[in-house]
């Protein structure tokens, strides 16, 4: 056996054969020391020739190439395609930056006005609230709350309104017969009645009562009831008016409106006044007497615009009320008679 690289004869010990073209060599030929050679043979090492590892070199390159063309035309190809789509969406954005823009331009020409605006009407309550503190001083009930006594301050003015407003979802039903049972005797009124389960028991009595009329006037009316209780101390001569609280001053005048309207009345009820509104009330029904007394005639007590008044009875047109939700119509005389007007005078 020779030596491929320089035709000498070749001992099997000292011989190497290439892994890829079996090419035998010395293995000072193939170009490796003496130990690299055993430890090779020792570990059963493949080897390559220095052609074949060229020619391997080759092929890998080419195979490399080529598959570098390849992925550069494809990223070419996806680069355009994302420059595309990508100077689409610049394009997008820009008009919505412009849109947003001009909204924004829009939004602040808005703005400016309803500024100008609140200024405006902010230096108006400002003059009218300097004007109101210079009068107020002088400022009497008569002349703010018609239906009330004269002669109190602003405090006075604010109080009784709130005071209205707070009575405006109550109204007073008269005539309920009241059981008196020990409970009733002991108490000065049923404010107590959650320590005392007579009492409590005296007080769902009447809200069952009160219940059973609405439930004739309009069932409906039930569902707005908030509570109720009875007004004053516990007499056994009398049966003392129950209030009841509604929901809404709005439920309060309808239950109000369509009692009225029944005839008979399925009870008798009027609003809750303030002890403003019912001292003017008294004073009117007593200048009502000394006038019909002084000889005067076809005088009556009218609602007009929510504030009682003395009137000829026989100038007021005979009206029909027309309730909502199928009520009977009924005539009354004085079309100037409110949903406050009491079936108790």
């Amino acid at each position: 056996m020779a030596c491929s690289k320089c035709d000498q004869p070749l001992l099997s010990e000292d011989a190497i054969s290439c892994a890829s073209c079996k090419d035998d060599l010395h293995f000072g030929c193939a170009g490796l020391y003496e130990r690299n050679f055993r430890r090779m043979n020792e570990k059963k090492l493949s080897w390559k020739c220095s052609k074949c590892v060229l020619d391997s070199a080759s092929s890998n390159n080419d195979f490399l190439k080529s598959w570098l063309v390849n992925f550069e035309t494809k990223m070419s190809a996806q680069a355009s395609a994302n420059t595309e789509e990508l100077k689409g969406l610049i394009t997008g954005l820009t008009d919505k930056v412009d849109a947003c823009l001009a909204n924004y331009e829009s939004l602040n020409s808005r703005v400016e006005y309803l500024k100008a605006d609140f200024d405006s009407k902010h230096e108006n309550v400002n003059r009218r609230l300097s004007e109101i503190e210079k009068v107020l001083p002088n400022t009497t009930v008569a002349s703010v709350l018609p239906g009330a006594s004269g002669g109190q301050d602003a405090e006075f003015i604010l109080a009784e309104l709130e005071d209205r407003r707070r009575r405006a979802s109550n109204i007073l039903i008269f005539g309920i017969p009241e059981s008196f049972g020990a409970a009733t005797a002991d108490l000065a009124d049923n404010k107590e009645a959650g320590s005392h389960p007579e009492l409590l028991d005296e007080v769902n009595s009447d809200l069952a009562k009160i219940k059973d009329c609405l439930n004739k006037l309009k069932p409906e009316f039930v569902d707005s009831v908030v509570r109720v209780s009875r007004i004053g101390r516990p007499d056994a001569s009398r049966s003392r008016p129950i209030k009841v609280i509604f929901q809404s001053p709005l439920a309060a005048s309808r239950v109000l409106m369509a009692n009225r309207a029944t005839r008979p009345p399925i009870f008798s009820a009027s609003n809750d006044k303030t002890p403003a509104q019912q001292s003017y009330l008294n004073d009117l029904r007593e200048t009502l007497k000394r006038r019909t007394e002084a000889g005067e005639t076809d005088l009556t007590i009218r609602y007009v615009s929510g504030t009682p008044k003395i009137v000829h009875a026989s100038t007021l047109p005979t009206s029909t009320y027309f309730p909502k939700n199928g009520e009977h119509p009924v005539p009354y005389r004085g079309s100037t008679r409110t949903p406050e007007d009491s079936t108790q005078s």
